[in-house]
């Protein structure tokens, strides 16, 4: 019997220890989820994946959302906006060939609209740029910095421009089967589907939230263009201009007055004055170096005759209409 009692205590004993045993893991330590992959993904972190838990904001068909994490990116913010570094709400876009590229290369120029004048250092816009291949390009900005000149420093009071400019390659892109440029600023995010001909680069903004082009053209004004013609190819454009105006004559008169003659004939550009735009070529590249970054400047102005049925019957009245030099 007691033999029999030992033998009881023993075998109840043992099973008390496994019990506690499994029980007293800490949710630490139970790294192990049933129906997931939450472990092998510790251990071996698939390709883009691997991500610290501190840092898993997403998870797909999910709604776990990181609070602790948004707070922490937050205080972030705040700390570096009090050292002087400013996050832009609004981001103006533009496509600029300058002479020092090579053929195939082109920029995409980033502007922030709130220039600054004052005693102030400023830094270019920081940013940060790579590839998703195949077709995509992501680009980051982050921000930009602002801090006050010493007392004992010279003071430049002319307005500062806040930007910076992303130089690529239409081969190395067309190599990588680039179809999308996709911009941020952390907050909010802007595509534009990218088409690259042979003379000819054109973006097309499919949001504008924050990433906004600063200049669109085409019947519909959807696209962005940059022509790889001539270097020294200016467009005239009257936007305010009616089908019934006559105003090629002096239009062209105008554009004599700054060295400039027009082109009636090249492959790759419509001459034929559709959307009100004509080309010349800028025989002194004065235009062009006034044009500088700008996506388009003012140019001049020219007057049209149009009928205006007043208290004295049908007369002519002048009307005058703004000229706009771009690129082409």
């Amino acid at each position: 019997m007691a033999r029999f009692f030992l033998t009881l205590f023993i075998m109840l004993s043992f099973s008390v220890m496994v019990t506690n045993t499994v029980m007293a893991q800490s949710g630490e330590q139970q790294i192990y989820a049933p129906y997931s992959i939450f472990n092998e993904e510790i251990q071996r972190p698939a390709q883009g994946q691997g991500q610290r838990v501190d840092d898993q904001t997403y998870a797909p068909y999910s709604v776990f959302k990181n609070e602790s994490e948004a707070v922490a990116r937050a205080l972030i913010q705040a700390e570096r906006s009090q050292d002087g570094f400013i996050k832009p709400q609004q981001i103006y876009l533009s496509l600029v060939h300058h002479d020092y590229m090579d053929q195939n290369q082109f920029g995409i120029m980033m502007k922030v609209k709130s220039n600054i004048s004052g005693c102030y250092d400023v830094t270019p816009l920081q940013y940060e740029a790579e590839f998703i291949e195949p077709y995509y390009m992501d680009i980051e900005v982050s921000d930009y910095r602002r801090t006050t000149k010493p007392d004992n420093e010279p003071c430049d009071l002319r307005t500062q421009n806040i930007s910076s400019m992303i130089v690529l390659n239409k081969q190395d892109l067309q190599r990588r089967q680039i179809k999308q440029i996709r911009f941020n600023n952390g907050f909010a995010n802007d595509f534009y589907d990218l088409r690259i001909y042979p003379k000819r680069v054109e973006l097309y903004p499919r949001s504008q939230i924050v990433f906004k082009a600063m200049e669109l053209y085409g019947a519909q004004n959807k696209r962005m263009v940059l022509n790889f013609m001539d270097n020294n190819i200016v467009a005239l454009k009257v936007p305010m201009a009616q089908k019934t105006d006559d105003f090629e004559l002096q239009l062209r008169s105008l554009a004599y007055q700054t060295d400039m003659r027009p082109i009636f004939e090249m492959d790759g550009l419509d001459t034929s004055g559709k959307d009100n735009i004509f080309y010349f070529t800028d025989e002194s590249g004065k235009n062009l170096s006034m044009l500088g970054d700008e996506a388009y400047m003012e140019f001049g102005e020219i007057e049209v005759k149009r009928p205006y049925q007043g208290s004295n019957g049908l007369t002519v009245t002048p009307v005058p209409l703004k000229v706009f030099a771009m690129r082409p």
